[in-house]
């Protein structure tokens, strides 16, 4: 088998060329295997993820202060009223989405705390929104 050799040079060249070299592993992971899953290298070579940075005290404490807090505030729409103020905009169709209840068991209050919690961990938080299951709750009227 000639081939075998030559196949592994031509391999190691090309993940040298385009710096693909595998020493990083599981137990030793290198930066780019740690940005993949959301870890970040610590000063100890330890890796802190979003779960264990809650088994930090102050990092659960300042999470869910921040979270809670975020889902104590009002989130309403706003529309100017004829006088230069403004009022809520029950009528528009998004005001649901941003201050009525997720579902039956999640309250909008409990919904922007886990966004914000989730946010601050991970960078980003998601709300699935289920458009077939939408149902206007507010008329709209025209005139």
């Amino acid at each position: 088998m000639p081939f075998k050799g030559l196949t592994h040079r031509v391999k190691t060249t090309i993940q040298s060329a385009l710096s693909l070299d595998t020493k990083g592993s599981i137990a030793a992971p290198d930066a780019a295997l740690l940005a993949l899953f959301g870890a970040a290298p610590s000063l100890t070579g330890a890796s802190v993820t979003p779960h264990s940075a809650m088994g930090v005290p102050a990092v659960a404490a300042a999470v869910t202060l921040i979270s809670d807090a975020v889902g104590t505030l009002p989130a309403k729409l706003f529309t100017k009223s004829a006088d230069g103020g403004k009022e809520p905009d029950t009528s528009n169709p998004n005001y649901q989405l941003v201050h009525d209840d997720a579902n039956e068991w999640t309250s909008a209050s409990q919904l922007r705390s886990q966004l914000t919690a989730d946010a601050l961990l991970h960078g980003n938080g998601y709300r699935h929104f289920d458009f077939s299951k939408f149902t206007l709750k507010h008329e709209t009227s025209n005139s």
